[in-house]
């Protein structure tokens, strides 16, 4: 065999063997790739249905937020409507003071039955005696002394005391005499123990049951300086 021959047997295998190189390396390139394909299909299979169940736990989280907001909007309408029946039902201060007085007067022993009727029967004009006691007596204020401060009425079963705010002179020092243009104590004793305090400028006008008379009270300024004026008239009871 010549060198010619073996040349282009040796160019003839090296073509081959490169052809066979390339045939290789293209079969790993394309399962390699197939590999990576399957792999990049696997990952996004997975994407998938976790973005499936993302979706589904937010839709899950979106119906509850809405059940939540209906429920609070039900709880705060209840609110709202027991918060009026309580604002309509809740007593003004002048009521809760009618009550406290009624409490007052049942722990005393007045029947509630008796302190309903008397209720019932305010608007009714009360049958009062025509005559009326009067009596004068000194308002009391710290720098009086021996004066008579304190008026007995209905046979010494009410006692009626008054208590003023010392009037002042130009210069402004304390007198021996209430000022009539100040609020006045009138302090009310009854035989059985009973107190009652009003507070107010003169005229104070004050109403007491003794027994089976009530009691119309009116305390107003005396003629004369220093004094007071006590009037009372009897009505029938109840």
């Amino acid at each position: 065999m010549n060198a010619r021959l073996r040349r282009r047997l040796w160019l003839g295998w090296g073509f081959a063997a490169v052809s066979a190189a390339l045939a290789l390396a293209a079969l790993a390139a394309i399962a390699g790739y197939e590999a990576g394909r399957a792999q990049l299909e696997l990952e996004r299979d997975r994407a998938l249905a976790e973005a499936g169940r993302v979706r589904e736990h937010n839709r899950v989280l979106v119906e509850r937020l809405a059940r939540a907001e209906e429920r609070l909007a039900l709880l705060e309408r209840r609110y709202a409507r027991l918060e009026e029946a309580y604002r309509r039902r809740a007593l003004e201060p002048r009521y809760a003071e009618l009550l406290r007085l009624i409490r007052r007067r049942e722990a005393e022993g007045v029947p509630l039955e008796r302190l309903r009727w008397l209720i019932d029967q305010a608007g009714i004009a009360e049958r009062c005696e025509e005559t009326v006691e009067v009596q004068r007596l000194f308002v009391r204020v710290p720098l009086a002394r021996g004066q008579r401060s304190t008026a007995a009425l209905a046979g010494g079963r009410i006692t009626v005391r008054l208590v003023g705010t010392p009037a002042r002179d130009a210069e402004g020092r304390v007198e021996a005499w209430y000022d009539p243009e100040q609020p006045v104590e009138m302090i009310i004793q009854l035989l059985d123990g009973r107190r009652q305090t009003l507070r107010g400028p003169l005229p104070l006008l004050a109403r007491v049951v003794v027994g089976d008379r009530a009691y119309r009270l009116a305390a107003q300024p005396g003629e004369r300086r220093g004094y007071a004026q006590i009037a009372a008239q009897r009505c029938a009871y109840p």
